[in-house]
């Protein structure tokens, strides 16, 4: 396993959930600051939809973040285990090259 791959992948996940956090964050902001009437008193029930489906995506989009963060912070303890290895095998390799000497 190449460690240092794995490791800026588990980051840009972080720094993706990130991103999406912060947007989930704007939509349920607007979503918060709409209300139905703003659309109209003709349209009070298209209002009600258009709140509604800003709440809806907010939750989505505060979803994706909480995964995208979990997928990136799961990664991180392989890639530890990954050098713990690599280290574990180059001493090794060291240590028999020395004995075949």
């Amino acid at each position: 396993m190449n460690t240092e791959v794995v490791a800026g992948v588990a980051g840009a996940l972080q720094d993706s959930a990130r991103a999406v956090n912060d947007s989930a964050v704007r939509v349920a902001a607007a979503g918060l600051s709409f209300e139905p009437r703003q659309a109209g008193r003709d349209y009070l029930d298209r209002g009600r939809r258009v709140s509604e489906g800003l709440e809806r995506v907010a939750r989505m989009l505060f979803g994706w973040a909480n995964s995208s963060h979990d997928c990136g912070t799961a990664l991180q303890p392989c890639v530890a285990a990954g050098v713990v290895t690599e280290q574990s095998s180059a001493a090794e390799l060291v240590r028999l090259a020395g004995v075949a000497a």
